[in-house]
């Protein structure tokens, strides 16, 4: 019987948990958007639609937004290697033989032909 005391005084049992704080801050950095350098406009002309929303507005983009953010004061500045990075990503998406663009012939597989910019 003293038992069945027990399990009754724990079913009854309440605990009230208050926790005090002065400001609640949920920021998403991945609404922050940034233009690409001019020297890879010339990529971005080359990607077909879906590669390109791919590329701006797809998980492994937003998750480079939110790394940008995050370690942005510590990452040296190097613009020289991301302007002839650009000039040089934009100088092989131009060429038909290595960047080919989709027509008809390809069916439902037209805007997957070509260079994907996701990792660039």
């Amino acid at each position: 019987m003293a038992s069945l005391g027990k399990l009754t005084n724990a079913f009854m049992q309440v605990s009230q948990e208050t926790t005090l704080t002065l400001a609640n801050l949920n920021f998403d950095f991945a609404l922050i958007k940034y233009d690409a350098p001019e020297e890879y406009r010339g990529l971005g002309n080359s990607l077909s639609t879906y590669r390109k929303t791919s590329a701006e507005d797809g998980s492994l983009h937003i998750a480079a937004r939110k790394l940008t953010a995050l370690f942005q004061s510590v990452i040296p500045p190097v613009p020289n290697l991301i302007q002839a990075y650009g000039t040089r990503a934009s100088e092989i998406a131009a060429s038909p033989e290595l960047n080919p663009q989709g027509n008809a012939r390809h069916g439902i597989f037209a805007d997957h032909i070509g260079a994907d910019g996701t990792s660039i």
